[in-house]
């Protein structure tokens, strides 16, 4: 499986009775990132303008605004997502 960069935990025993609540949960996952991502982003570009010229000390900063603080950075960024905001594939192959 190595040359298809399936990771080891990502393989189940078709024996397993948990398989399909696993699976089921790491869709739901999936699901759950890009939809925050996406309602990070939305919410990024409203106050983007404001954000772009902030500094973590200005008393026009929300505390909603205050997610996309980086503390390392000193910088207000843009949100990030593992996928850049395209929708996860999941395959699910089976050999029996």
């Amino acid at each position: 499986m190595e040359h298809l960069d399936i990771k080891r935990e990502d393989i189940f025993s078709p024996n397993d009775p948990n398989v399909i609540p696993e699976i089921t949960k790491r869709i739901e996952a999936e699901r759950d990132d890009l939809l925050e991502y996406r309602q990070n982003l939305k919410m990024y570009n409203q106050y983007r303008q404001t954000l772009e010229q902030a500094n973590r000390y200005d008393t026009d900063i929300t505390e909603e605004m205050l997610i996309f603080y980086n503390p390392d950075t000193g910088r207000f960024e843009k949100p990030k997502h593992k996928y850049n905001g395209r929708k996860p594939a999941i395959f699910i192959f089976c050999d029996g």
